[in-house]
């Protein structure tokens, strides 16, 4: 429902129902990754950047219950989006 929002050019209520769901399931690292997304596009990298960030300790904190080659993916990818909003 926040991308169908997001992509509709509603992205205030877009962020709204991202930031219901990061209350709902706060160790969903997806869910900050999506976040990330919006606040990026929206040219707030700031913010994006701590998305990105917080996702990766969330990963971080699951490492044991992850495959290592998908914890591997996961905590490359965060890395890069937190390069690319530096």
């Amino acid at each position: 429902m926040a991308y169908n929002c997001f992509n509709y050019d509603k992205k205030e209520n877009a962020i709204k129902i991202m930031d219901w769901a990061i209350s709902m399931y706060p160790d969903d690292s997806n869910l900050f990754d999506s976040m990330g997304e919006f606040q990026n596009s929206i040219g707030n990298k700031e913010q994006a950047n701590k998305y990105y960030e917080q996702g990766l300790k969330i990963i971080e904190a699951q490492k044991t219950l992850l495959q290592e080659n998908i914890y591997q993916d996961k905590t490359n990818w965060f890395k890069s989006k937190i390069a690319e909003t530096k």
